[in-house]
């Protein structure tokens, strides 16, 4: 995950692309995880205050990023997100079996990862409704002008 770009970088590239776009998904997908690397790094610097709460926070981002970095954005974005998030769910099932995870850091970490996922694809929704009216009202309007 070191590959992942820094969150100015990662702001750049959101502002840079129109907010629904495939790339603006993968750039917010990217933050998302980018931001629990940033807790991990938190946790893992001070153990004697943290103990191992980075590491079960790794732990979980070791399993979560295959998921959101290596999935396939296709046409349908929102399918996209729901892909994403139900693998998540399926991976966080398998967590809770295998691991120990005594606090629930990991676990945890999963869940907000998922929430996230779950908070951008109700943003997406709300910019495919918001556009769908702009475009429906923008279609009468050029009719009642040109006819």
């Amino acid at each position: 995950m070191h590959d992942l770009p820094n969150i100015a970088a990662l702001n750049k590239m959101l502002d840079l692309q129109p907010e629904g776009s495939v790339k603006w998904l993968a750039a917010s997908l990217q933050k998302i995880l980018r931001l629990q690397v940033i807790d991990r790094d938190k946790r893992l610097s001070n153990p004697s205050y943290w103990g191992d709460t980075g590491y079960w926070v790794g732990a979980a981002l070791d399993e979560a990023a295959p998921i959101v970095l290596q999935s396939v954005p296709h046409k349908n974005q929102s399918a996209w997100l729901q892909e994403i998030y139900a693998a998540l769910e399926v991976r966080l099932e398998v967590f809770r079996r295998h691991e120990e995870d005594p606090d629930g850091y990991g676990s945890a970490t999963l869940q907000e990862i998922m929430k996230e996922v779950a908070r951008l694809a109700s943003r997406l929704d709300s910019i495919k409704a918001d556009t769908g009216f702009f475009t429906h009202f923008m279609q009468k309007i050029f009719k009642k002008t040109f006819s």
